[in-house]
């Protein structure tokens, strides 16, 4: 047997994860879908359907939510007086990260999107059957869908490695760190195109961007998360093994 990585072994980690965390599955999903039937309920006795966007915003925004309050409780084991089990349970540091790695990125955004269609199928045949009104599915496969797919991968990893690093309250520490750094980085960025602004001849209108400049603007941030996505999961894991020595 592989002490690195077994492949047997691998799968009862992966099985003790999912039963580990079957709660939380079901507690952050009762209430992003609770919520989501609540406001269904509502438009139901008004007769007034929300529109596709909404279902799109809908989407998007509790994929991102839910997935980074559920990966930030990815290493909740390892806090006292109960880490010692988890660091010491019989599989390799690399099979412990990577099922929490599976469970909270590729686990969690299957099991919500099937959720959510479930969820929609049911309000659709509500809706049709009983008001006479068809409602529009967005589609999860078309562009914009699995850029918010993408982007999630990439908050996923910024929110796993807070995970290993604060361990307790992680969700909350890690969006207030989040927080601060963006400010930072928007007061540093603001005040580069001030100084650029009092010293060129030619004044930055600082209103808008041009349709070329935001193309440009967009793929460095595309590229940026691309890159740092496997990096931040790496330094993750990375953090999980000082841990573990």
């Amino acid at each position: 047997m592989n002490d690195i990585f077994d492949v047997l072994r691998f799968e009862l980690v992966l099985r003790r994860e999912i039963k580990v965390n079957i709660r939380n599955y079901l507690g952050i999903a009762a209430f992003i879908f609770g919520l989501y039937f609540l406001i269904y309920l509502i438009a139901f006795f008004t007769g007034n359907p929300p529109g596709p966007d909404f279902d799109r915003g809908f989407f998007s925004s509790f994929l991102i939510i839910g997935g980074s309050i559920f990966t930030s409780l990815a290493f909740n084991e390892l806090k006292a007086p109960v880490g010692y089990f988890y660091l010491t349970f019989p599989a390799s540091m690399p099979e412990k990260y990577l099922s929490k790695w599976i469970i909270t990125s590729l686990g969690w955004t299957i099991t919500y999107i099937v959720s959510y269609y479930i969820f929609f199928f049911i309000e659709h045949m509500l809706f049709r059957i009983i008001l006479g009104k068809d409602l529009a599915l967005i589609n999860i496969l078309d562009r914009g869908q699995m850029i918010i797919i993408g982007i999630f991968l990439f908050i996923h990893s910024v929110y796993l490695l807070g995970a290993a690093i604060f361990k307790q309250n992680a969700f909350i520490k890690m969006t207030i760190s989040i927080t601060v750094i963006s400010l930072l980085i928007a007061l540093a960025f603001g005040l580069t195109l001030y100084l650029m602004d009092k010293t060129s001849e030619v004044h930055l209108s600082g209103n808008h961007l041009e349709p070329h400049e935001m193309e440009i603007f967009g793929d460095i941030t595309k590229y940026t998360m691309i890159v740092l996505t496997p990096i931040l999961w790496v330094i993750a894991y990375l953090r999980l093994k000082e841990t573990e020595l």
